[in-house]
């Protein structure tokens, strides 16, 4: 066992003095994290999207539908409550307008129809865009579809009552996808290309000749070059993982020790 780990102390001090190796393993993955996290680091969003669930299912609420469905910066889809949530939860949607059951009715007894609005508030900036476009939107809406029952109305405060309420969610940015990535593609090529380029090497040098004139069992030269690989995979992604962390404030979750056991 002595013998074993002398050979893996070899192999990490010939990978430590061949420069361009340690360039291909620390520096070429650091410097794609640096130069894709400072241009993607805060990507912008054109669209707002907005899931509907239309319970009423009337003419009033299928022609408010109609009109978002026309508006350029909204990127609508229609589904049921529990779905639409769920998009909400996970950051596929940006809010969720749902036109409550009576809604039409409502209008007709002048009193007003209830909508809910549900936002992300991980994403604060979007969520208030989106509350405050379709509030003004449903109330110009519902006003010109109302008027022929309500002629009393003063606003769209009088015909429509909107409920609010928000939900928490872990919001991910292109920077937290772009270090996992690059991790897996760095350890994946380091696993096909480190050990068989290391092997060729030494048989180049006439190491493997001499260790199989040696004492010592070709296997136990085997499993440390291995060991010396998983090390040096382990001290990549250590790094890689910092610099994501210390420079981007790159967020993981999940469970730590599912990433561990794939790393």
């Amino acid at each position: 066992m002595r013998n074993l780990w002398k050979f893996v102390r070899a192999s990490l001090k010939m990978t430590y003095r061949e420069k361009i190796a340690m360039f291909w393993l620390f520096m070429f993955p650091l410097l794609l994290i640096l130069l894709f996290g400072a241009i993607f680091s805060s990507s912008g969003q054109t669209n707002i999207s907005i899931g509907i669930v239309n319970l009423d299912n009337s003419r009033v609420t299928r022609e408010i539908v109609k009109r978002l469905e026309g508006v350029t910066a909204f990127k609508i889809k229609r589904g049921n409550e529990r779905q639409l949530s769920r998009n909400l939860a996970d950051n596929k949607l940006d809010a969720v307008l749902v036109l409550e059951k009576g809604f039409e009715s409502s209008m007709l007894a002048h009193q007003p129809g209830a909508a809910t609005i549900s936002t992300n508030r991980t994403n604060p900036t979007v969520s208030q865009i989106a509350s405050a476009a379709l509030k003004q939107i449903i109330g110009e809406i519902s006003v010109g579809m109302a008027k022929q029952f309500t002629p009393n109305v003063i606003g769209p405060g009088d015909i429509v009552e909107i409920a609010e309420k928000s939900v928490t969610s872990h919001k991910l940015r292109y920077i937290d996808y772009m270090v996992p990535g690059i991790l897996a593609m760095t350890l994946m090529t380091s696993g096909m290309l480190g050990l068989s380029l290391s092997f060729v090497q030494n048989r180049e040098k006439g190491v493997l000749r001499r260790i199989k004139a040696s004492p010592l069992p070709l296997s136990r030269y085997i499993g440390s070059e291995i060991i010396a690989a998983f090390m040096l995979s382990l001290m990549q992604a250590i790094v890689m993982l910092l610099v994501g962390w210390v420079v981007f404030k790159m967020r993981i979750h999940g469970n730590w020790l599912y990433m561990a056991f794939i790393v």
